[in-house]
């Protein structure tokens, strides 16, 4: 008798758990389709003139974009899945430029919502270590490391991406910064200038991911 009243509560407790299920999934589902819909912009890129009278900003957005890449950098590992579903949306979201020298023209870069995507899936991490390049201790130019460089490791971004989606962005993106801390050790440095330069970057960057 006490093994039966043991099955039937499992059974209604599975029950339960995915009767819930779904409504995590379709609220999570909504959420990034509003966020992905937002990241459209209404306006379309700027043409030659107007990036020329407009260079100074650097940036070319709406507020509703920069509203909804906000809440897209906020989203947990959860959400990451169905982010992916989106990667292939080639509609335009902002531009931006660097400053260009006295004269010439500013060189404007337009990103879709599937650069944007990517950015946010990598947590923006791009040039771990502060540097443009240096030298290892075997006299190699080396580039600096990369969240794209990360991923390969992990058998592409759809593994990560599985691997991560009931991880906290913490526990998600920790293992990347010690790869790269990892990596920059195996790669040596030519003095001890340049070690402390580039572990106190990535040590930056590991307490403002642990707020």
């Amino acid at each position: 008798m006490k093994i039966l009243l043991l099955l039937l509560a499992l059974i209604h407790g599975s029950a339960l758990a995915a009767e819930e299920a779904p409504a995590t999934t379709t609220s999570s589902i909504k959420e990034v389709e509003a966020i992905v819909s937002a990241l459209a912009s209404e306006s379309p890129e700027p043409t030659a003139e107007q990036a020329s009278s407009e260079y100074y900003l650097q940036r070319y957005s709406t507020p509703e974009v920069e509203a909804a890449m906000l809440r897209l950098n906020q989203l947990p590992p959860s959400a990451f899945p169905e982010l992916l579903k989106h990667l292939d949306n080639q509609g335009y979201c902002y531009s931006a430029t660097l400053p260009s020298a006295v004269g010439r023209e500013p060189l404007w870069f337009h990103h879709t919502v599937s650069d944007v995507i990517h950015s946010a899936l990598s947590n923006n991490y791009e040039f771990i270590g502060s540097y443009k390049s240096r030298q290892g201790t075997n006299g190699e130019p080396y580039l600096p490391l990369n969240f794209s460089h990360y991923v390969k490791t992990q058998a592409g971004l759809e593994q990560w991406v599985a691997k991560v989606s009931t991880l906290t962005r913490q526990q998600a993106y920790f293992p990347f910064l010690d790869w790269c801390i990892e990596q920059e050790n195996q790669r040596g440095y030519k003095n001890p200038a340049m070690k402390a330069h580039i572990l106190e970057h990535i040590d930056k960057l590991k307490k403002e991911l642990a707020k």
